[in-house]
């Protein structure tokens, strides 16, 4: 085997708690192309949301940014709560120095705020790609050679009307949620709090005029009134 094909990549979770039904199936497709996957132990842990604790998180990609014998790092998943590592990796960073510059760092979604910190304070490359906790890791390449063999004339046809799709359940949503009275009752409220469809006179208008629930009446757009005549009221 190749150098490339025996490559260790130090796998990190510096987001959301990972699935580990689907993230052992990831793991297991890198290794069956070629890949060493390190499974940090902080990969599995939990706290609240998250893969374990913020300072947990941090210390375990800094400990992998650190070791020699890994030059990639490949985030399990995505999620919520990278960014919250920032300033503990920027103190590590201050503390016990920047990591070599040259490895690369693997992930997408919650883990591109990581990207631009690993570029501009350690000089790293970054790459974003699917990450081995996702649920069709495993199943990437296979979809893609499924792919490759539809003719290129039916994929300009596919996706269009993919899209269409998608908009026409996008609208069925809209109508379902007007039909419910919840969008009606929302346009409602917002119109009052405009003052839109009061009378000058009338409590409510007052009440627009002066501030609604609070709302200082600068905030409140200006809807003027007009009379049956045309005149402004």
């Amino acid at each position: 085997m190749s150098e490339q094909q025996n490559m260790k990549v130090g796998i990190f979770a510096a987001s959301s708690a990972v699935p580990m039904f689907e993230f052992e199936r990831g793991i297991n497709h890198l290794r069956a192309t070629g890949f060493d996957p390190v499974v940090h132990a902080q990969v599995p842990t939990q706290h609240f949301t998250f893969a374990g604790r913020d300072d947990e998180r941090a210390a375990a990609i800094y400990e992998y940014a650190t070791d020699p014998n890994v030059s990639v790092l490949w985030a399990a998943r995505g999620g919520y709560g990278a960014g919250r590592l920032l300033p503990l990796l920027d103190d590590l960073t201050a503390q016990c120095g920047a990591p070599p510059r040259g490895k690369l760092l693997v992930g997408y979604s919650d883990v591109t705020v990581l990207h631009e910190f690993v570029r501009q304070r350690w000089g790293w490359s970054t790459l974003h790609a699917p990450m081995p906790a996702a649920s069709n890791f495993s199943t990437l390449e296979a979809n893609l050679a499924r792919m490759e063999r539809v003719p290129i004339e039916w994929i300009g046809l596919i996706y269009p009307f993919q899209r269409l799709l998608l908009v026409m359940a996008h609208a069925a949503a809209i109508i379902l949620m007007y039909k419910s009275g919840f969008a009606q009752g929302l346009f409602r409220r917002l119109g009052r709090l405009a003052g839109f469809g009061q009378r000058p006179g009338s409590d409510a208008g007052r009440r627009a005029a002066q501030g609604v629930d609070g709302v200082a009446p600068a905030l409140v757009p200006h809807v003027q009134h007009r009379r049956p005549d045309g005149a402004d009221s």
